[in-house]
């Protein structure tokens, strides 16, 4: 439960910056059909809000699904877990 609190606690501060307006829609639709670098933000928006959702409800398993086979998350007391099983403990 520790390390559930604790992972929240992060993304929490990771996702609580909010993104700048846009200039404009039809400004930002442009930009992203024509820049493959917008597009990488954009699919890292879609990412940010699925893993805030997961985590305003308390999905634990839907913010594992988000991760790497091979990911290491150290709690801020020091804990390592490593791979999304160890998270999910």
């Amino acid at each position: 439960m520790t390390r559930f609190l604790v992972l929240c606690l992060l993304l929490n501060v990771v996702f609580a910056q909010e993104p700048p307006a846009p200039e404009s829609s039809q400004t930002q639709a442009g930009a992203e059909a024509t820049d493959p670098v917008e597009a990488d933000h954009q699919a890292l928006r879609v990412l940010k809000e699925q893993m805030a959702a997961a985590l305003n409800n308390r999905d634990l398993d839907e913010l594992v699904k988000h991760v790497t086979d091979d990911v290491v998350f150290t709690t801020m007391n020091s804990d390592v877990c490593k791979g999304p099983e160890a998270i999910r403990a």
